[in-house]
């Protein structure tokens, strides 16, 4: 029982620095992106020739191309971390006799697997305990969408750039 206790303890925590770096990388990610869009305004301004301002375009959509990776590979992570806690946490209520509708792995993997087939029913009473936990774990969808807007974006408007700068448009 102890074991089970800790392998969860240990997944829980793995979980945890998956949040925390998720949530690092997306600020450092729109801070980094925001920064090379206000450069790129800047050489524009100043008249340093269509090339320089294509590249921090271009730039920005290898950084957010790079987080995308990072948020869906995060994502898979922490979906198998929902679901191994949500197995732990059936051991040890098997051997405890809890109520394993009010465990916190096994609500997170029934919010997932409901969003992925809504037919399914996820439950009710027990969300209480996971309000603090949801906003973490259910924005994936919103970051993979903003890093593959802000990539094609990106990408777009640096290869416009660079095609006016290559056609002679200056």
């Amino acid at each position: 029982m102890e074991q089970l206790q800790f392998l969860y303890e240990q997944n829980m925590t793995v979980a945890t620095v998956f949040w925390e770096w998720r949530h690092k990388v997306m600020t450092f990610s729109f801070a980094v992106i925001a920064a090379l869009l206000g450069l790129a305004g800047w050489i524009d301004s100043h008249d340093l020739g269509r090339i320089a301002t294509a590249a921090p375009f271009l730039l920005a959509g290898v950084v957010a191309a790079v987080c995308l990776l990072f948020t869906v590979r995060s994502k898979e992570i922490l979906n198998h971390a929902y679901r191994s806690g949500a197995h732990l946490e059936n051991a040890i209520a098997a051997g405890t006799y809890a109520d394993a509708a009010l465990l916190v792995f096994n609500q997170l993997n029934r919010d997932r697997e409901s969003r992925e087939n809504p037919d399914r029913e996820s439950g009710g009473e027990h969300r209480q305990l996971v309000e603090e936990l949801r906003p973490r774990a259910t924005f994936t969808w919103g970051l993979e969408f903003a890093f593959l807007v802000l990539t094609s974006a990106s990408w777009v408007l640096g290869g416009l750039v660079l095609a006016g700068a290559l056609l002679g448009d200056n």
